[in-house]
């Protein structure tokens, strides 16, 4: 009971600390994460010179193994595989668009 009434004195202080908390995992998570696609990015290079053309799921599997070996564990709580091949699908259209040039 005097949990309740500690909650019903202090809600906007509570609601602020839990704001300032999500605020700085949310920016963690942000920089870690651009952090990861530039070896994302390193990694999908490296796999186009091993495997070549036509291997795709190889590569991905390839790419998919190294990165999450170096995530650290918070970001393994939050991405999941499914969600990590979409980030590297989208960091390989950025690089096809660099090998170009």
């Amino acid at each position: 009971m005097e949990i309740i009434k500690f909650i019903e004195s202090h809600w906007s202080d509570i609601l602020l600390i839990v704001s300032i908390i999500t605020i700085i995992i949310r920016s963690v998570f942000t920089n870690r994460l651009e952090y990861l696609k530039s070896d994302i990015f390193s990694l999908v290079t490296d796999a186009e010179n091993i495997y070549g053309a036509e291997t795709g799921q190889l590569k991905m599997a390839y790419v998919v193994k190294k990165i999450y070996s170096k995530m650290p564990l918070v970001l393994k709580t939050f991405l999941t595989e499914k969600k990590l091949e979409k980030i590297i699908e989208n960091v390989l259209i950025k690089a096809k668009e660099s090998w170009k040039v």
